[in-house]
């Protein structure tokens, strides 16, 4: 059973802000090369690519289930805002989250790696 999480009009305002200063400072997008990949995650302790390596992902957890769902709506209103496809998942105070490609990329790229540092 899953609880839907209202949107927040805060949270929503801070992630708008947080895409405009994203965009800002956003390197070319084009699929970066694996070891390129490899590079990127040895920066980002927490974060790890997906076995078909198309996606990264990283287990957030926090001391009280609501702290987790803010956050993941947080994450979501975010990514709708930059058109950075997420896939969450929620399990009490642990949020799984999984980062794609984006769409017509043909794999990672620089700004989901951006979009990743963003989240922490």
């Amino acid at each position: 059973m899953s609880k839907q999480v209202k949107q927040d009009p805060v949270l929503e305002a801070v992630a708008v802000e947080q895409v405009r200063t994203l965009r800002k400072t956003r390197r070319p997008s084009g699929a970066l090369k694996p070891e390129r990949v490899q590079e990127e995650l040895r920066k980002m302790p927490g974060w790890k690519l997906s076995p078909d390596g198309k996606a990264i992902g990283h287990l957030r957890e926090f001391t009280q289930a609501g702290g987790a769902a803010k956050w993941a709506s947080f994450v979501a209103e975010l990514a709708t805002a930059d058109r950075q496809p997420v896939h969450l998942g929620i399990a009490g105070t642990r949020v799984l989250l999984t980062l794609p490609h984006r769409n017509g990329a043909s794999g990672l790229t620089a700004a989901v790696f951006d979009f990743a540092r963003q989240l922490g």
